[in-house]
């Protein structure tokens, strides 16, 4: 099972105000809002006996892939 954290990172409003909330970036900034806006990679869960334990901080988001 792999969790994918959602509100953990990814987050490119901090680097959009610093580059000075441009209207129309260009393409070197975009690509710099969308390097900081990607997830980070999914953690790996294991299943036993069709179980698995989870934790999500309050007010998480989390997406489940099971395989």
């Amino acid at each position: 099972m792999r969790k994918y954290r959602i509100d953990g990172g990814g987050y490119a409003l901090k680097p959009y105000e610093a580059i000075g909330r441009p209207p129309f970036p260009d393409r070197a900034k975009i690509e710099v809002l969308r390097k900081a806006g990607a997830l980070p990679a999914p953690d790996q869960l294991a299943i036993h006996d069709g179980r698995s334990q989870v934790a999500v901080p309050e007010h998480g988001l989390a997406v489940f892939e099971i395989r």
